[in-house]
């Protein structure tokens, strides 16, 4: 089958045997027999891979399909990108690991990451992503000397005891005994699901009103955490401004604002950040480490 630059193979999809097929069944059926049944992917995906090139996945039927998935968010060159395999393999020959202690490839790899931002930050390494935004919300209580946070209705920010209360979905804490309810949860501005008639501006001015009410959030918000565009709220782009009109709000009540990259980053919008969009800069950024 012809392939690409990329490896991929251009004539995706390919069905051979109607999926799922019998060795995929085979080993979903081993899987299941060793793995608990938290997997969801097997679910709905009902095959088995074999290999993947660029952005197609083969089956061990012999199907080749066109992946959207990309690891939820991670593979955003493709499967076994030539270049990046180039890089991998002439690294491997160096050194694979070394903690903390610098390596010319580590502060060079630093040094074009942070040129991407458009202002001047440092790096904090971290292990996943709800370890990340871990990290971000200690720092911002930590500057501020604050507890709550104000996220958004929809947001996922990781299912871990302690991001789980960030998360807008309340189901993630029906088995989850402890977790960080110094949490206040607004509205996202959905335009086409929305409860108000201007859903930009009164979500907006909704979190302003509480800012300034001692009754409400009074002066104990510590940072407001969002995503550009929602994930697994729906992939929910908002209206135009509102990243903008966070950022005057945060700076009005010098608050952090930290904003999850972790499935828009890295150019994945077309451009590198997200919040690039509406040319402004956030307070701290996360993202997961994409390859």
């Amino acid at each position: 089958m012809e392939q690409n630059l990329d490896n991929s193979i251009l004539e995706a999809p390919v069905i051979n045997v109607i999926p799922p097929g019998p060795k995929s069944l085979k080993i979903i059926k081993e899987q299941e027999e060793y793995e608990t049944s938290t997997l969801n992917y097997p679910k709905y995906f009902k095959i088995a891979i074999d290999k993947a090139l660029g952005s197609t996945v083969i089956d061990v039927d012999g199907n080749v399909y066109i992946d959207m998935v990309t690891g939820i968010s991670v593979v955003n060159l493709g499967h076994n990108n030539p270049y990046i395999r180039r890089a991998v393999e002439d690294q491997l020959s160096k050194i694979w690991h070394s903690l903390e202690v610098p390596t010319e490839i580590r502060v060079n790899f630093s040094k074009k990451l942070l040129s991407t931002l458009g202002f001047k930050a440092k790096l904090l390494f971290t292990t996943t992503g709800a370890d990340a935004v871990e990290a971000a919300v200690k720092i911002a209580r930590w500057i501020t000397g604050k507890k709550t946070i104000i996220t958004f209705e929809g947001s996922y920010h990781g299912i871990t005891a302690a991001t789980v209360g960030l998360t807008g979905a309340n189901r993630y804490k029906n088995f989850t005994q402890f977790f960080d309810d110094r949490v206040a949860k607004f509205p996202y501005p959905y335009s086409y699901r929305c409860p108000f008639k201007d859903c930009l501006n009164e979500i907006l001015n909704l979190i302003d009103y509480a800012l300034s009410n001692p009754g409400y959030l009074g002066d104990d918000v510590a940072g407001i955490l969002v995503e550009p565009i929602q994930g697994e709220g729906g992939y929910v782009v908002p209206p135009k401004g509102f990243l903008k009109g966070l950022r005057e709000i945060a700076d009005k009540y010098s608050i952090p604002l930290i904003v999850d990259e972790v499935q828009t980053g890295v150019g994945r919008t077309g451009k590198m950040w997200a919040y690039q969009w509406e040319n402004i800069e956030p307070d701290s950024l996360y993202f997961k480490g994409y390859r």
